[in-house]
């Protein structure tokens, strides 16, 4: 009996082997990733970010969880350290680089052994020596994704520049004046856009860049900023922002002051957020500059090859680059299609992995184009 039973049993157990093999991984742990937002929750680009990441982290069996600074970089570093040393850790660590902490962040993820990844902005010249490139200095440190900035802020200037000029009633004009307001020192980015709008402007023998301010990424404390400037320069042409929010700001100044957005004086920003669109749309903006929210998912793809045994960054290098693209009248609609949610969610990332079965399998160096394409001629 005993040995008739054993002959019974084994198939079936060889059998339920197979079967739990099989759907292991699906049923796997899930990837634990923490990512710390640098701005609140109600921030326009961050949480079009966080959208986008939430939406990867679907699709790919990431368990995401995020936190939020509000701005602040020493809350950034308290929560990196906080996460890391929990009792329940992430496996991978994503982050904004913000001076003064970010390399005490690398440091306590390295301590801690939790793989991270940066994005969304270079390191500060003053901490790129020492820190060195990802994997150097800091083992668990995968790799870093950088927006072009620099190109963004020249691309921007040169709209507002160009549609300017475009005007018949502005050919007889011999100056043209413009000011810029920027967002905070914390972050390459403020440093970068500001950079490229600089080195287009000492390319132009007509355009003079009466001041730069900072308005800290806030829209309220950008309406202030550009009603002093303004009553000191009342001749202002051109509104450079250095981000969607803060030339909000500006525009409800200009309207305030008794002035039209996009016809007395022309407004441009960066980011390429919904109401940002909305304001291109309408003509108030002149031109946004977009395309780095993708790092958003491309990060998540990223962690996911990593996870699975594909280390691209090993692969391709450290750094990886995503481009940025102007938004204006003449592409507007075609951008709103698909910078929103509803798109993102169509998407199935899984077709970006290398491990993926599917058959129109997308690489995920290839994400950012794929995903934009048609946009902006990305």
């Amino acid at each position: 009996m005993l040995d008739f039973l054993s002959r019974l049993l084994k198939p079936l157990t060889l059998l339920l082997v197979l079967i739990n093999l099989s759907i292991a991984p699906v049923y796997a742990d899930k990837i634990k990733v923490a990512f710390i937002n640098p701005s609140h929750q109600e921030d326009p680009f961050w949480s079009l970010m966080t959208k986008l990441m939430a939406s990867a982290a679907a699709d790919l069996n990431i368990q995401l969880t995020v936190h939020y600074s509000d701005r602040n970089r020493f809350n950034s570093l308290s929560l990196a350290e906080q996460i890391v040393t929990s009792s329940n850790k992430p496996d991978y660590l994503v982050f904004h680089f913000q001076a003064q902490v970010g390399e005490k962040m690398l440091e306590a993820a390295e301590k801690a052994e939790v793989h991270s990844l940066v994005f969304n902005t270079k390191a500060a010249a003053s901490e790129r020596l020492r820190i060195g490139e990802p994997r150097a200095k800091f083992k668990f440190w995968l790799g870093h994704l950088v927006p072009d900035d620099y190109q963004a802020g020249k691309l921007l200037a040169q709209a507002l520049i160009t549609q300017w000029r475009s005007r018949e009633s502005n050919l007889k004009q011999d100056t043209i004046r413009m000011i810029g307001l920027t967002g905070t020192f914390d972050n390459a980015a403020t440093i970068e856009r500001e950079a490229g709008l600089k080195a287009l402007i000492a390319q132009q023998q007509d355009v003079i860049l009466q001041q730069v301010v900072s308005a800290e990424w806030n829209k309220q404390k950008a309406v202030q900023v550009t009603e002093v400037l303004l009553s000191r320069y009342p001749e202002t042409q051109l509104v450079w922002c250095a981000s969607d929010l803060m030339a909000l700001g500006a525009i409800e100044a200009i309207e305030a002051l008794g002035r039209k957005p996009g016809v007395d004086i022309l407004i441009g920003g960066v980011d390429g957020v919904d109401i940002g669109l909305d304001a291109v749309q309408s003509g108030k903006l002149a031109a946004t500059v977009s395309g780095h929210f993708i790092e958003a998912a491309w990060a998540m793809v990223l962690i996911f090859e990593h996870f699975q045994g594909r280390d691209l960054f090993k692969e391709y290098g450290p750094v990886f680059h995503s481009a940025m693209f102007l938004v204006d009248a003449e592409n507007v609609d075609k951008v709103q299609s698909r910078i929103n949610l509803d798109y993102f969610n169509q998407i199935d990332f899984n077709d970006f992995s290398g491990s993926s079965n599917s058959a129109s399998k997308r690489t995920p160096l290839l994400l950012p184009e794929r995903v934009l394409s048609s946009i902006g001629g990305s």
